[in-house]
């Protein structure tokens, strides 16, 4: 008995339960194709010329009766249930304190090494006792080799991250090894340049100079190292590398007698290794156990010329981030002072105050990464919640989400500042050493880094959005007038007055990166159908 082919009616139903509402008769027409309907059989059965036209046909039809109206949009209702069941983020209670101890665990290394220089007089890089000369030499290093790995960190984070998402573990470990060589090779090269420029140019003390070649070289390595780290979003191993680092220290140093150089240098270099093998071990195993066959069998990465290209904007906001966040260390180091034996000369009143602030930004970074990712956990739900008619209310809904992120973000920096501040006081009674480098130039540059870099992080939540939404463009031109403002003012006023009026300068440079951050990421959200549209 021959087949019957179905009714008009009979395949606007089919239509409607299998596909749900047509956007258009090009819908009905692909899913007619796939039924096997084809020119010919819209012709001989249906009258119409082509499937196109008997595509029309069922799209007008669909619109035009109820029942298919109701069975449609059933089934539009089913799959939005479904997609918003996989891509539910988790509840707030929930995600209050696992994304809180994220952020905070994000600046727990910080916390590690300020902690480790008040316990043990030593840290993972730095000493109590080094002579002042060596302290500029290591700080230059220091400052030098977080300019460099900056970029590469964003990099690395961009790319690498991409990949994870996209379940291609192969291809997130060749393309974070990739821009972890060739940050050593830049690496390598900037170091031969600087020692040649140190010994032409008497910036730091002649004697000195290797050791600002060696820590800018290793330092840089570990950075470097620990970026694969922030790519997997493994911030514990990350402060757990920062601690194997200090242990390999202690270990040499106190049980073997060495000199406390080598001891860091053995450390730092053992805490890079720790990243990398971690990295190479959580990838492999990611790897081996998800071999999802709907996933590329390609390892291959793109082009050269592509890969560059793709994390180029990226490479330089992390290069002049990491210049805001340093760049006033190194005007203070070069200013208006009663003695100095180099050009730059390291502060240590000054290092004592920026880090002290650090110290205080622990409950606001914990705060930033909340809002950072609610935001892009709670997106994909929220479009899948509103139509094309309803934009603005998914745009309101962002709307208020960031205004109470903001709120949240300053109170946690207030309670930060102001906790960091009477700690440190309190810890005075039980580490003395802590009297001799609070002084009232260490609580001036307390007070306005804790502004500058409670601001200059907030702007952060600004970026990550800019970045979401792949639009790096907007983190630069909001970087660059922060940058002009911290160097231009923090250099008058070090030359002009003192010193340590640098960080008046990186003060209001966050100041006006928070401002124009926040202007751009509202001129952002009040578009944000449009910008997230394009960016998917």
């Amino acid at each position: 008995m021959a087949l019957r082919n179905p009714s008009i009616e009979e395949l606007t139903d089919e239509l409607s339960r299998n596909a749900g509402w047509l956007e258009s008769p090009f819908e009905a027409a692909a899913h007619l194709e796939s039924l096997g309907i084809n020119d010919q059989i819209a012709q001989e059965h249906y009258g119409q010329p082509d499937v196109f036209s008997l595509a029309l046909v069922i799209a007008q039809r669909q619109r035009g009766v109820d029942t298919a109206q109701e069975t449609a949009w059933e089934e539009e209702r089913r799959r939005q249930k479904e997609e918003l069941d996989k891509w539910e983020p988790p509840g707030l209670w929930s995600a209050i304190p696992r994304f809180f101890f994220r952020g905070v665990a994000f600046g727990l290394p910080m916390a590690i090494m300020i902690f480790s220089i008040l316990l043990l007089l030593y840290s993972l890089w730095a000493y109590y006792y080094f002579s002042t000369a060596r302290a500029t030499a290591i700080g230059v290093g220091t400052a030098l080799s977080y300019l460099l790995a900056g970029g590469f960190t964003q990099a690395i984070g961009r790319r690498g991250l991409m990949y994870l998402r996209q379940g291609m573990f192969l291809l997130c470990l060749k393309v974070a090894f990739f821009f972890v060589a060739a940050g050593v090779l830049v690496t390598a090269l900037v170091g031969i340049i600087l020692y040649f420029f140190f010994s032409a140019f008497p910036v730091v003390s002649g004697i000195e100079k290797d050791l600002a070649v060696v820590y800018y070289f290793t330092l840089s390595l570990l950075w470097l190292s620990l970026s694969t780290l922030y790519m997997l979003q493994k911030e514990l191993l990350f402060s757990i590398a920062i601690g194997v680092g200090i242990g390999v220290v202690y270990i040499f140093r106190e049980w073997f007698g060495w000199e406390i150089v080598p001891a860091h240098q053995v450390g730092i270099l053992s805490a890079a290794a720790f990243a990398l093998i971690s990295t190479i071990v959580i990838l492999a195993f990611q790897h081996n156990r998800s071999k999802d066959p709907r996933l590329p069998i390609s390892t291959k990465l793109p082009r050269f010329t592509l890969l560059i290209a793709s994390v180029a904007p990226y490479f330089l906001f992390g290069l002049l981030y990491f210049v805001l966040i340093f760049g006033d260390r190194i005007i203070a180091w070069t200013g208006r002072t009663d003695f100095r034996q180099t050009f730059i000369w390291f502060q240590t009143d000054y290092e004592v105050g920026v880090n002290w602030a650090l110290l205080g930004l622990l409950p606001a970074l914990g705060a930033l990464e909340y809002a950072i990712y609610r935001f892009s956990g709670f997106v994909k739900p929220q479009q899948l919640q509103y139509t094309v008619k309803e934009a603005k209310d998914f745009r309101s809904w962002f709307f208020a989400f960031y205004r109470r992120s903001l709120v949240l973000y300053f109170v946690m920096s207030i309670i930060g500042a102001v906790g960091a501040y009477f700690f440190v006081r309190w810890l005075v009674q039980y580490i003395p050493e802590i009297a001799i480098l609070l002084n009232d130039v260490s609580v001036f540059v307390f007070i306005f880094g804790s502004i500058g870099y409670s601001l200059a992080a907030f702007s952060l939540l600004n970026v990550s959005l800019f970045f979401w939404l792949s639009r790096p463009r907007l983190a630069i031109l909001a970087i660059i007038p922060a940058l002009i403002v911290d160097f231009l003012v923090g250099f008058i006023l070090s030359r002009l007055v003192v010193y340590y009026w640098a960080v008046i300068g990186f003060a209001l440079g966050g100041i006006v990166f928070a401002v124009v951050s926040l202007v751009l990421a509202l001129r952002v959200l009040t578009n944000l159908d449009y910008y997230y549209y394009s960016s998917v």
